[in-house]
């Protein structure tokens, strides 16, 4: 049905009539220069039929088509002109159809939200804030604009405008726009990311999450803007505010708490234990904090585990390691409950035997007492008690999940598969328990039977283990392992690290070399500061074999090793037994292996060192060049490429002198001790007063300072102080002494002329 104006009905028909008597052809009079309301035009045109039907014009006679030309609503004055014949409606382009008014082309152009809320988007991408604002503001009068609005909230709070984010949503309920549930999202996300610079920010949240509890509320809050609120109080700080939040959670419903809500929560206590743990407070003082974030921990996981066995709560990894970093703050025996948990969420085995107790074993699933009454207990002792920790109460008792689905048909109880996150939690715990040989089956476990691709970090957190343990040759067999582009200067730095401490292992020397080789072949820049541990793992080695079988043979007791296969077997992980018993393997002599004497020891640790200083030596020549002309921008811009490349001048510079002076002790012990023949020592001699001459040079223009204190402690000659030796020897030592003067006097006066 067409609508039209009454007063348009009567000037049409008034005209009709005049139109019918008269029998001149009606002509109107000149337009005027006005713009007519693009939404008249059809209404008279719809007139001029109904008049033309009326009076039986259209028997055969051509329809005649009007346009109508108003000066302004107030003026009734109305003219006439013929038209055109292709019927336009009001959204003609051509020059003859009427082009309504701004304001009503702009309601036009913006009459679908989708629209409007794309043009936003485009104007705040470009940051033309205010162009978009109005925008949004007009056509709030017209249609539903949230969409927009929202893009608004977003962008403010992208940009931290807090406050101002929070106006524009007052704003929005003012102009009769009703926020969604994803407005109040954007809302408190915003407010998390910026709450650590806003102290306004807890407030906001909370006063716009009470506000959506109100009967008339258009919004009621789900489980993601409670979520969202735990971030903003988390971020902040503010404790009392996450737990008042967290009380008020419900058991059913949008409003029950799911893995995310405990997560956040964990990482909350964690983060302000770990603030007040960093301040100036006294141990006595610390712990009973330490203690309290613990014990709150285990309360809520005690929900969380009935929870979650009755297949009301579904978790997943991040949940589970965000309660072990907090166990991770305790003592000995909480430190032992991370694998207790992984165990019961997880079932990863454990191998590690509790501390100060004997391992229970593992038993039908049974119900634990009271948490509270434990906790009571626990801390009444704690007071009294100087304990490293408390200890566990059977808390993470292996649980059998329930059956039941969700709507995904994915199990609410299933066992969460472990991954990087679990496996750097394991390596942090087995680094403070000094457990490098379970670490090692750890390790295993997670690349072999979870297929877990470890990351940078993964690698060296291992690695850091292997060099508190000793144990140069797994290392090596991991840095063998790892991919080119995790390779960094610390990597190294690691793997040498567990060569020189692995001083007993005879196989430690051959280790390193291996080390030294592989960081020439995928290092744009060669690392001092390795090179500087490879000459002391070279000069520091033994060659005792017996004793390194016999320190290596007491790491794992026959009662470690039965509980460790009985705990692989209930995980379904029995083919790792075999890697468990060559760890245990009984000690063989090696009497025959052992250097006959201690004189051919002397020269067969004299060969290594000899082979560490000729490995080096090549690299002085690189070490000089940089001392004196620096590094150059093509080896600056080379090493920036990679993820480690090479120091700043003067850090490179001090290593390289380090280096030096490690090298000219090498030479100094050689010839001390008598490692090497006698007849080696002028060679010897050459190459130590080269490295003294530029030592000499670089000192004193780098290190002015304790240039006094270096000449005095590492300047000597080898003739100071020497082994006793036959005295048949004698004479031709006396001989050898004055030859290696007069060559070494030599040296330093082609030295100064050069």
């Amino acid at each position: 049905m067409l609508h039209y104006r009454p007063y348009v009905k009567r000037y049409v028909t008034n005209i009709a009539v005049r139109s019918r008597n008269s029998s001149s052809r009606i002509c109107a009079p000149a337009a005027r220069s006005s713009t007519s309301l693009s939404h008249r035009t059809f209404g008279s045109q719809a007139e001029s039929a109904i008049e033309d039907e009326r009076s039986g014009r259209r028997n055969g006679e051509p329809q005649q088509r009007f346009r109508i030309n108003r000066d302004s609503e107030s003026s009734q004055s109305t003219s006439f002109s013929k038209g055109d014949t292709s019927g336009r409606n009001r959204f003609g382009s051509d020059d003859n159809a009427v082009v309504a008014p701004e304001r009503r082309r702009f309601d036009l152009k913006y009459r679908d939200p989708l629209k409007l809320a794309d043009d936003t988007l485009a104007k705040l991408k470009k940051d033309r804030f205010e162009e978009a604002e109005d925008l949004v503001r007009k056509s709030s009068a017209a249609i539903d604009c949230t969409v927009g609005w929202n893009h608004l909230i977003d962008w403010q709070c992208k940009k931290g405008k807090i406050n101002s984010a929070v106006k524009s949503y007052n704003e929005m309920k003012k102009r009769g726009q009703t926020p969604d549930a994803y407005t109040y999202t954007l809302i408190f996300r915003g407010l998390a990311q910026q709450a650590h610079q806003h102290p306004s920010a807890v407030t906001h949240a909370l006063s716009i999450y009470h506000s959506m509890d109100a009967e008339n509320a258009p919004v009621q809050p789900n489980i993601i803007h409670t979520n969202s609120v735990l971030k903003v109080c988390a971020q902040a700080g503010d404790m009392d505010a996450l737990f008042g939040i967290a009380s008020k959670l419900r058991d059913k419903g949008i409003r029950a708490p799911n893995n995310l809500t405990f997560t956040i929560i964990f990482n909350a206590i964690r983060d302000n234990a770990i603030k007040r743990l960093t301040t100036e407070m006294s141990a006595d003082e610390l712990r009973p904090l330490r203690d309290k974030s613990v014990m709150d921990a285990r309360r809520m996981w005690d929900d969380i585990a009935s929870r979650w066995r009755h297949g009301d709560l579904w978790i997943d990894e991040e949940l589970v390691c965000s309660l072990g970093r907090i166990l991770l703050m305790g003592g000995d025996r909480d430190r032992d409950d991370v694998f207790a948990l992984l165990r019961q969420a997880m079932k990863i085995p454990q191998l590690v035997i509790p501390h100060g107790r004997r391992v229970e074993a593992i038993e039908k699933p049974q119900e634990s007492e009271s948490l509270e009454e434990w906790e009571n207990v626990k801390l009444d002792q704690a007071r009294a008690d100087s304990g490293p920790s408390l200890a566990s109460h059977g808390q993470f008792k292996r649980i059998v999940p329930a059956t039941r689905k969700d709507t995904y048909g994915r199990g609410l109880s299933s066992f969460p598969r472990p991954g990087r996150n679990t496996l750097s939690l394991i390596m942090v715990a087995l680094l403070k328990a000094k457990l490098g040989k379970q670490a090692t089956l750890y390790w295993e476990i997670f690349t072999m039977h979870y297929n877990v691709a470890p990351d940078s970090a993964n690698y060296h957190d291992y690695l850091r283990i292997l060099r508190q343990a000793r144990l140069s040759d797994e290392a090596v067999a991991v840095l063998e392992k790892m991919p080119q582009n995790m390779l960094e200067k610390k990597t190294f730095r690691l793997a040498i690290a567990a060569c020189a401490r692995d001083k007993q292992n005879p196989n430690s020397f051959r280790n390193a070399t291996k080390v030294v080789d592989l960081m020439q072949e995928t290092m744009d820049t060669i690392d001092l500061p390795t090179l500087h541990i490879y000459l002391d793992s070279a000069i520091e080695s033994d060659t005792d074999r017996s004793r390194f079988l016999e320190s290596k043979s007491r790491q794992l007791s026959p009662e470690s090793i039965r509980q460790m296969k009985q705990a692989l077997i209930e995980a379904d992980l029995g083919e790792l037994i075999p890697s468990l018993d060559a760890q245990a393997q009984p000690v063989q002599s090696l009497g025959s292996r052992k250097p006959d004497d201690i004189r051919s020891a002397k020269f067969e640790k004299g060969k290594r060192i000899v082979a560490a200083l000729d490995r080096v030596s090549p690299s002085i020549l690189n070490i000089k060049a940089t001392l004196t002309y620096g590094v150059t921008n093509e080896g600056r811009s080379r090493s920036q490429s990679r993820r480690d490349g090479s120091s700043t001048n003067a850090s490179y510079q001090q290593d390289a002198l380090k280096l030096a002076q490690r090298m000219i002790s090498g030479y100094d012990k050689l010839m001390d001790a008598g490692m090497v023949p006698r007849d080696d020592y002028r060679a010897l001699t050459r190459e130590r007063s080269k490295l003294t001459a530029l030592v000499t040079k670089f000192k004193a223009k780098y290190e002015p300072d304790t240039w006094n204190k270096f000449k005095a402690s590492s300047f000597r000659t080898w003739s100071k102080e020497r082994p006793e030796i036959p005295a048949t020897e004698k004479v031709a030592d006396q001989a050898t002494e004055n030859v290696v003067e007069q060559t070494t006097e030599t040296t330093e006066t082609e030295n100064q002329t050069k």
